[in-house]
């Protein structure tokens, strides 16, 4: 899964990307220098959707500036967030449009890992 999200970034020019299933990353492209970026975005993004959903629950897209990084991030469902770092001086529009298109795969790929999690849990 890391492998399509690195395939993703290239086309977006995003330098790396997560795709979180409630507060668990479940796929990641992120180097472990940059891990700090990746937890602030989760903490801000999460706090973000929950205020903001209250307005509007179409709300779906939010970005944010930290030092020279720009996080994108889109709500994928509920319960499910996808965040990519872009350089400062990115091309925003085109990270959106490629971003954009990509959200179906990234509720297949939720679908996927969550299904492959709930096989390895016991049966009660």
């Amino acid at each position: 899964m890391s492998q399509i999200l690195t395939k993703l970034d290239k086309l977006s020019g995003s330098e790396c990307s997560v795709l979180f299933s409630g507060t668990k990353p479940i796929a990641s492209s992120f180097p472990k220098d940059k891990l700090l970026y990746l937890k602030l975005g989760h903490q801000a993004f999460t706090l973000i959707f929950k205020q903001a959903t209250k307005t509007n629950p179409d709300y779906d897209e939010a970005h944010i500036q930290i030092g020279h990084y720009r996080l994108m991030c889109y709500r994928v469902n509920d319960t499910s967030l996808y965040i990519a770092l872009l350089p400062e001086r990115s091309e925003i529009h085109k990270a959106q449009r490629v971003l954009r298109e990509s959200r179906p795969l990234f509720t297949k790929m939720i679908a996927k890992l969550t299904q492959a999690s709930d096989k390895l849990k016991p049966a009660i």
